[in-house]
């Protein structure tokens, strides 16, 4: 399953965009949102109790105005 969560800006505080996969921590299977809430592995049958998650984070430059280095 890939999450994609978009920018966004909470009370001051920026969260970058970040895209969270989640796996199967035996075999590796893209699990679904259906075998997370089942907490099993349609796949392997192992359990989805800790399911391997990779995440990844875009990192932009925010700064207004230039500067010189």
């Amino acid at each position: 399953m890939i999450k994609e969560i978009p920018d966004e800006m909470t009370g001051g505080e920026f969260k970058p965009r970040h895209t969270i996969e989640i796996y199967c921590p035996n075999c590796g299977y893209d699990v679904s949102e259906v075998e997370l809430a089942a907490k099993v592995c349609s796949d392997c049958g192992h359990s989805l109790a800790e399911p391997e998650k990779h995440v990844s984070i875009l990192v932009a430059n925010m700064s207004s105005g230039s500067s010189t280095l």
